[in-house]
C-alpha cells in the first residue's frame, strides 16, 4: 500500500480519497484498501481503563557522545545539578539571560538514525550481558529504539495534530524502530528556530554550573541504556539524561532516581497558554520521565526575549493531578500497548523487511512494506552481519565507566 499527500488529501494505493472528518476515521474511499494495514486512532476515552503495569526502568549501562559526535564507553559527559537552583518552596525568582554567549553556540548536528546507531554500538559491545540463554540466542528486548519514538507514540491520542513516520524491522527476535525526520517543525513567527535550541541548552548550562558567557556545546550527551517492562513487552532505549543531583548520586546507580530533568519553556501568561501547557507540555514531560523513572523536573519559564524569571520544581508523579484531567496516564499507556501489538503483528508477517508506520495529521496510522533503499535502512549492515555471529557471542567488550 502506497501513500502520499496531495493538496490536503490522502492517496492510498494510487487512488485518492478525502480525509474523513473528525478524529480516528478512515481517510480513503478506495475500494481496494487493505484495512488490516490501518491502525485506527480513536478518541482518548476509547483507551480508558486500567493500564498494564509500567515497570521500573532498569539501568543497564551508559555512554557518552562528545562535541564531535564521537562515542565513548564512559561517563565523561555526565553533568551534575547546581543545587543553588533548587527552589525551597517549589518555585523561585531568578533572572537568567539565555542569550549570553549565543554567538559562540555550537548547534546540535545529530539525528535520530545516528542516535539509534550509537545505541546499537553500545548493544554490540555489551551483547554478552544482554543475550538470553535460549537457542538460538536473542537479545532480552522486544522493542529497541530511542526514547523519542516511544514518547511520540504515547502522546499520539492527545497530540492529534502531529503527523509522524516510524520505520520498523524485526531482526532475530527483536523489533527495531526509528522515527524519521519531521520536516514540518512549527515555530512561533518572529523567533528563529535556532533560538529555541540555544535557549534550551543555555538554560541547562546554567542549571549544571556552567559559565553562561561560554558557548553551549549542544552535541555533548550522556545517555543511560535502560530496559523497562510494559505489559508483556520489554523496551530497550538510551535517553539523554540532563543531570544528576550530587547529594543523591551513587556511582553504581541501578535506576535514575537521583537524576533531574531540566526544561525551559515559554511563560504561561494567560488561560489559553496555561491550558496548552497542561495538555501538551506536562503530558510530554510525564511520558518522558515515566519511561526513564526520573522523579523530578526543574523548569525555567522564559519570556519571548529569552529571559528566565521563574524556576519551578515538579514531581513526576504529581503531574497528572496538576493537569486536572487534561490527559490520563492510563490512556497513554494503553495506546502504546495496543500500537506496539500492531507493529509486532505487521513486522512478523515478513521478518527482516522494513515496515513504515505513517501517522496522518488528525487521522489514523497506515502501514506499508518498504522496498530496500538507503532511505529506509533501519539497521546498518555491520550490525546485521556481526551482531549474532559466533565470534561475537562470547567476545563482547566489557563496559568501563
Amino acid at each position: 500500500m502506497a501513500y502520499y499527500h496531495r493538496g490536503g488529501r490522502f492517496a492510498v494505493g494510487g487512488r485518492e480519497g478525502v480525509r474523513g472528518r473528525g478524529r480516528g476515521r478512515a481517510s480513503s474511499s478506495a475500494d481496494d484498501m487493505d484495512f488490516s494495514n490501518v491502525f485506527r486512532v480513536e478518541r482518548p476515552q476509547h483507551y480508558r481503563g486500567a493500564a498494564p503495569v509500567f515497570g521500573k526502568a532498569e539501568v543497564l549501562g551508559g555512554y557518552s557522545v562528545d562535541e564531535d559526535r564521537k562515542f565513548g564507553h564512559d561517563r565523561s559527559m555526565l553533568k551534575f545539578l547546581d543545587r543553588k537552583y533548587l527552589p525551597d518552596n517549589d518555585e523561585m525568582s531568578v533572572k537568567l539571560d539565555l542569550n549570553r554567549g549565543a554567538e559562540k553556540a555550537s548547534l546540535y548536528s545529530g539525528n535520530s538514525s545516528q542516535t539509534l546507531q550509537n545505541l546499537l554500538q553500545w548493544i554490540f559491545s555489551n551483547s554478552g550481558v544482554l543475550m538470553t540463554d535460549t537457542t538460538p540466542p536473542r537479545l532480552e528486548a522486544d522493542f529497541i529504539s530511542i526514547r523519542n519514538t516511544f514518547s511520540t507514540i504515547m502522546r499520539s491520542t492527545y497530540n492529534f495534530r502531529e503527523a509522524w513516520i516510524i520505520d520498523a524491522i524485526e531482526f532475530n527476535g527483536s523489533i527495531y524502530m526509528v522515527r524519521r525526520k519531521d520536516e514540518t517543525f512549527d515555530v512561533r513567527p518572529g523567533i528563529p528556530l535556532e533560538n529555541f535550541e540555544v535557549w534550551g541548552h543555555k538554560f541547562e548550562q546554567y542549571m549544571t554550573g556552567g559559565d553562561p558567557d561560554e558557548g553551549i556545546l549542544a552535541n555533548e550527551e550522556y545517555r543511560c541504556a535502560l530496559r523497562v517492562k510494559v505489559d508483556e513487552n520489554s523496551l530497550l532505549f538510551a535517553p539523554e539524561v540532563d543531570c544528576a543531583d550530587p547529594c543523591l548520586y551513587e556511582e553504581d546507580f541501578k535506576d535514575l532516581s537521583a537524576f533531574v530533568t531540566v526544561k525551559c519553556c515559554k511563560e504561561n501568561v494567560d488561560h489559553r497558554k496555561l491550558h496548552s501547557f497542561k495538555r501538551f507540555k506536562l503530558c510530554q514531560w510525564w511520558i518522558e520521565n515515566i519511561l526513564t523513572g526520573i522523579p523530578r523536573i526543574l523548569v525555567g519559564f522564559r519570556n519571548d526575549s529569552g529571559i528566565v524569571h521563574t524556576l519551578k520544581h515538579y514531581e513526576t508523579d504529581e503531574l497528572p493531578e496538576i493537569c486536572d484531567g487534561e490527559w490520563e496516564p492510563d490512556v497513554c499507556i494503553n495506546f502504546l500497548v495496543k500500537f506496539l501489538a500492531f507493529v509486532k503483528k505487521k513486522c512478523l508477517e515478513e521478518p527482516e523487511c522494513v515496515y513504515r508506520f505513517y501517522r496522518e495529521e488528525k487521522g489514523n496510522i497506515y502501514c506499508t512494506k518498504m522496498k530496500d533503499s538507503p532511505d529506509t535502512e533501519v539497521l546498518p549492515s555491520w550490525y546485521i552481519d556481526e551482531m549474532f555471529s559466533e565470534d561475537t557471542e562470547n567476545d563482547s567488550e566489557s563496559e568501563t565507566e
